[in-house]
């Protein structure tokens, strides 16, 4: 509620209660609020001169620097823990699992009660431990709110800043690592979900309700643990998806079963399979590329015809134009059908050539009794749990094979 209790300022003797002095008093609060933007902006333009010159400083550290002086030197111990972290993630461990390991050897953390995966993921992303520098990763606006700086403000580099602790080829490897593993699992960029390595990780679809399944270590009572793969929708709300989880092994054994279906009877399935897609792929698309090219170059002989037609004066410019747009026009609907067709055709040729390596691994392969990673990931795109006791696999030949499991 409003008291209409007026302010008398004794220094600028101005007093709200009149008009005169609450319009002076407007006039003043602009200018200082400019006065202040002013002075925010030459900080600003300050900053920006240090980050070019490399002579900026920051006030904040990570783990395993500190400084002297003007100088950043490099904190022993805590050096050898980013190390480990480091070589741990080259080996193939998540960012969970190394954090756990760091937790149960007693490992002192940065600034928290714990080690925790975002913080790992934090370090195994952070270029400061290959001795590099980049300033402006954050940015505060107008309304003195500190953002991250996707993009809206340059951010400055600087090579060779510091002592490294890691390598630059380590660096770049564990790097590459959590993008694969980021692209497998379908996370846009590289947020911090650093994943385990398995080859079924990312790849395992939900029939009922789309979901992706996770990775899930079960216990039991009457037996020993075992890995299992769930649902994230049924594991966040069992009421929006009652699909139950799938057992690692009843996976794995179902893909052995059908790629050993295959290995069998290639000479069914496989070969006439790829003797079907020759024949469309060549004969279809060969005969429409054909009558395109062909439809394209009867066009351009009529193009070429009325302009010679308006040169002679036999047709005027109005008729000329509206000829040629509409010849263009129909040039154009031809190179844009042609490019789909040959578009759709590399794909196709993509297909053959899967299906052609797949036949050659049938050729050359005994019965497979273990599940290997790398015969998986090489052969298949996804699979859909169905149902609890059917997996469909979606190969990158184009065959989708279902198979039924206890």
């Amino acid at each position: 509620m409003r008291l209409n209790i007026p302010i008398y300022f004794e220094k600028e003797n101005l007093n709200t209660g009149s008009m005169e002095g609450e319009l002076i008093l407007s006039i003043l609060s602009s200018m200082a609020e400019d006065e202040s933007r002013s002075i925010s902006n030459n900080s600003k333009w300050s900053l920006e001169r240090r980050f070019l010159n490399g002579t900026f400083k920051s006030s904040s550290l990570p783990y395993g620097y500190k400084r002297e002086g003007e100088d950043i030197v490099i904190i022993p111990d805590e050096a050898e823990i980013i190390k480990r972290i480091f070589a741990e993630a080259l080996a193939g461990k998540g960012a969970y699992t190394i954090a756990k390991g760091l937790n149960s050897d007693g490992v002192p953390p940065i600034r928290k009660n714990e080690w925790s995966s975002t913080t790992v993921f934090w370090i195994l992303r952070n270029e400061f431990y290959i001795g590099d520098a980049v300033f402006q990763k954050t940015f505060t606006d107008d309304s003195f709110s500190r953002h991250l700086n996707k993009g809206y403000l340059t951010r400055y580099r600087s090579n060779g800043h510091h002592e490294a602790i890691i390598s630059r080829a380590d660096f770049e490897a564990v790097a590459t690592i959590i993008a694969q593993r980021a692209s497998e699992k379908g996370i846009p960029g590289a947020k911090a979900k650093f994943l385990d390595r398995s080859a079924l990780s990312g790849k395992i679809v939900c029939g009922e309700c789309g979901g992706i399944f996770k990775h899930r270590i079960h216990h039991s009572l009457s037996s020993r643990s075992y890995s299992a793969w769930c649902c994230s929708t049924h594991l966040r709300d069992k009421s929006r998806c009652s699909m139950k989880f799938v057992r690692d092994e009843t996976v794995k054994f179902a893909f052995l079963t059908m790629m050993n279906k295959l290995i069998f009877a290639k000479e069914t399935i496989l070969m006439p399979y790829l003797k079907a897609l020759k024949g469309n792929s060549e004969n279809k698309d060969m005969q429409r590329i054909s009558a395109l090219e062909q439809q394209i170059s009867d066009i351009a002989e009529q193009q070429n015809t009325i302009t010679m037609l308006m040169a002679q004066g036999c047709i005027d410019q109005v008729l000329f134009n509206q000829e040629n747009n509409e010849l263009k026009a129909r040039a154009a609907r031809c190179r844009t059908e042609l490019n789909a067709i040959k578009q759709n055709s590399k794909g196709e040729c993509a297909v053959i050539r899967e299906t052609s390596e797949l036949i050659a691994f049938a050729s050359y392969s005994e019965m497979l009794t273990d599940f290997s990673d790398e015969v998986f990931s090489r052969f298949v795109n996804s699979i859909t749990a169905v149902t609890r006791n059917e997996i469909s696999f979606e190969l990158k030949c184009g065959l989708t094979l279902k198979e039924e499991i206890e």
